[in-house]
């Protein structure tokens, strides 16, 4: 499975795309979900998706979640029932990724951009697949479609993670990640989506392509425009994560994580790594600095000390400590600080043999 999950400001304008959230009123303090009736026919379509999952009994009134969606809470878990046009959908899901969705389990997300990332829920998967043995609860599967960008997700919670987790089924030929692949985590204008940038393509050159989890400006710590972290992403379960068997799981720092108190930093590291080593126990987690030159005593000091704390905590560690003036890209840094397209295609094989010599 080739994933990209990215959460960008272009992907964050589907929110002005027609559905207006019923609590999207304060970013922290969101409104209460309005408690609504539903016209006897849904009701009764949405008890008997509830029925068939062996949800129980039906709790109290639905709640309103947008001008498109609607739920029904349940003894154990809940019915979306989803409106596009003249179709309906009726999905039932855990109460873990019912909260997962709608935004509740971290102060890091959202509705609106859970929305924004997964879509809506469109059915939920009855077929014995072996993904349904290490899973509590329904599997649910979602829908988004934006222009050429169009994916779906089967969602549910794993209690051997701890986390709710992805099995894409569409555009995807295969339900998980393999041996062969990688998971990687970071800032979106570090990590492009579909393996661009030279973070994704050093990991294909290694040999393991890679399933990308981004979001705009995230560092370990440091937030962007979308407001996440690495660290919110991984120990939050802002994103979710693909089920399978990853041999690199990589934490990519970005610059910003230099300017994070160092201490919330380290802390925030060691809890990332604990949380990926439970998730994926099978894979070599790597942690990345930035590439800098070599008298960069901002980037060179946060390299030390990622260094430090990977190695403390059992992970591996991959530095760029230099590399800008070991290859003489000086010339191709941008104002930003960010690497050319050129600078960063020269990065490739070196990453890659970097890569090869951290997991061996």
């Amino acid at each position: 499975m080739k994933k990209t999950i990215a959460l960008s400001m272009g992907t964050l304008a589907l929110l002005a795309s027609g559905f207006v959230p019923a609590h999207a009123a304060e970013a922290d303090t969101p409104a209460p979900a309005a408690q609504v009736a539903v016209a006897e026919d849904t009701a009764t379509k949405m008890d008997a998706e509830a029925a068939r999952h062996w949800l129980g009994k039906r709790m109290g009134s639905a709640i309103e979640l947008d001008s498109k969606a609607r739920a029904q809470k349940y003894e154990r878990g809940y019915v979306v029932n989803y409106t596009d046009g003249n179709t309906s959908y009726q999905s039932a899901m855990s109460p873990q990724v019912y909260d997962f969705w709608t935004g509740a389990n971290s102060p890091a997300i959202s509705f609106e951009a859970q929305v924004a990332r997964y879509g809506y829920p469109t059915g939920t998967e009855t077929a014995n697949h072996y993904w349904r043995h290490m899973s509590q609860g329904p599997l649910t599967r979602f829908y988004r479609e934006s222009g050429d960008d169009m994916y779906g997700s089967t969602l549910a919670y794993t209690p051997s993670a701890g986390k709710v987790m992805d099995r894409s089924w569409w555009q995807y030929a295969d339900d998980a990640i393999d041996w062969d692949e990688s998971v990687v985590l970071g800032d979106s204008a570090v990590i492009p989506s579909w393996n661009t940038g030279y973070v994704a393509q050093g990991l294909q050159a290694a040999g393991y392509s890679a399933n990308e989890y981004t979001a705009a400006g995230a560092g370990i710590s440091a937030t962007g425009a979308d407001g996440l972290s690495i660290k919110n992403m991984v120990v939050d379960n802002a994103v979710a994560l693909g089920i399978g068997t990853p041999w690199i799981v990589d934490i990519q720092a970005s610059a910003a994580d230099a300017d994070v108190d160092p201490a919330t930093l380290e802390s925030d590291l060691r809890e990332t790594i604990a949380t990926l080593q439970k998730v994926y126990p099978n894979a070599r987690i790597v942690v990345s600095d930035v590439p800098s030159t070599s008298d960069d005593a901002k980037l060179n000091d946060l390299s030390q000390r990622l260094e430090a704390v990977a190695g403390n905590s059992g992970a591996r560690f991959v530095s760029t400590r230099g590399w800008v003036s070991t290859y003489g890209l000086q010339a191709q840094v941008n104002p930003d600080g960010t690497l050319s397209a050129s600078a960063q295609d020269q990065l490739v094989t070196p990453l890659k043999w970097a890569l090869r010599n951290a997991v061996k």
